[in-house]
């Protein structure tokens, strides 16, 4: 089986956001949101908790929820999925395993540096 979701990264994307559901959506899965790239569109590059862009993510998921289409976003760090969940996202994606094992090698060596500073 495959399902296809369409990603927005552009005001550009999210402007044709409404046409796109109102014509297509009986065939998509999903959309997602692209939020390295559409921060960058958005002009405040890799601040994902800008008010610019949260504010774009949003209305994305706001539209999604009228349309009842699942929506989602790519996420790279734990503590942010909460952020996104309460915004409207209900699929969520990584990049790689690699991406999981850094975050969790990191967490450990930030765990090993508080414990040395109590030394």
């Amino acid at each position: 089986n495959r399902m296809l979701f369409l990603q927005i990264e552009s005001d550009e994307g999210i402007e044709a956001l409404e046409e796109i559901l109102t014509r297509f959506a009986p065939t998509l899965a999903g959309i997602l949101v692209g939020p390295y790239d559409l921060s960058i569109m958005s002009g405040v590059p890799m601040e994902m908790r800008h008010p610019q862009l949260l504010a774009r993510i949003r209305h994305i998921f706001e539209v999604c929820a009228q349309h009842r289409m699942s929506c989602g976003i790519f996420v790279d760090r734990a503590e942010d999925l909460a952020l996104w969940r309460d915004l409207g996202a209900n699929v969520f994606w990584t990049g790689t395993e690699l991406s999981l094992y850094l975050e969790s090698v990191t967490r450990l060596c930030e765990q090993f540096a508080v414990l040395g500073k109590g030394e």
